[in-house]
């Protein structure tokens, strides 16, 4: 339910259909993120409910974040080197 809902408002927002499966991160400040193989799309679920999307992000980067520690990982893998964008905001997740 909750990717579904997600992944709605990602593709309402941008005007796109781009199909992101979110999965669960074990994480202070982030509950999900996704990745699209197509389009080499991250997207990131805030705990406050805003989604945030970078682009041209490698399927191996992705990896590399999935199998590591994702609160030390996500600032060195993510935030360093790509431009999140905002998307869309959800209703917080309790």
């Amino acid at each position: 339910m909750i990717k579904d809902r997600i992944s709605a408002a990602l593709q309402k927002l941008a005007g796109e259909d781009v199909p992101l499966k979110f999965e669960r991160v074990a994480s202070d400040s982030i509950t999900e993120i996704g990745y699209d193989t197509a389009t080499n799309t991250l997207g990131v679920v805030y705990n406050n409910g805003f989604v945030y999307t970078a682009t041209g992000f490698p399927k191996s980067e992705f990896n590399k974040l999935r199998c590591s520690d994702f609160d030390r990982a996500f600032p060195k893998i993510v935030l360093a080197k790509f431009h999140l964008k905002r998307k869309a905001r959800l209703a917080p997740l309790c």
